[in-house]
């Protein structure tokens, strides 16, 4: 009786499927450093968009807009700082002895599009929150 498949058929198939087998690999690879990327770079803009300048004038700018603050607020320093409770940029305005810290988020770094920073919360500095945005 003779063999149906030649002694090599298992290396052969192998050799055959290689291509496919590299090809998986690769894609497994990219799908792995993409989601890394994601998590490491794609929740957190930290740095220069956090704290650089532009983005106190664009929360404040907001704060105004949505009537929260006086129309004649002030800065109190031009650069944002991380909020250590959160890690969300804060900024500290201030008109006719009153105080309000700001927070917000940000989606992208180019603080000349209004879509780029939300406005999360403002408060005087009593605690008395004058805006929230609710989740």
């Amino acid at each position: 009786m003779t063999d149906i498949l030649p002694n090599d058929a298992p290396s052969s198939a192998v050799q055959t499927n290689r291509p496919i087998l590299l090809w998986s690999a690769i894609g497994v690879m990219v799908v792995i450093v993409a989601a890394g990327g994601y998590f490491v770079w794609g929740k957190n803009l930290s740095g220069t968009a956090t704290t650089g300048p532009g983005v106190c004038q664009t929360m404040l700018t907001r704060a105004r807009d949505f009537g929260v603050v006086p129309s004649d607020a002030t800065l109190m320093q031009p650069d944002a700082v991380k909020n250590e409770s959160d890690g969300r940029p804060l900024c500290k305005a201030q008109s006719n002895g009153a105080h309000y810290t700001m927070t917000a988020d940000l989606i992208c770094t180019d603080m000349t599009k209004q879509t780029c920073l939300s406005l999360y919360n403002v408060r005087q500095d009593d605690g008395t929150s004058l805006f929230q945005r609710r989740m």
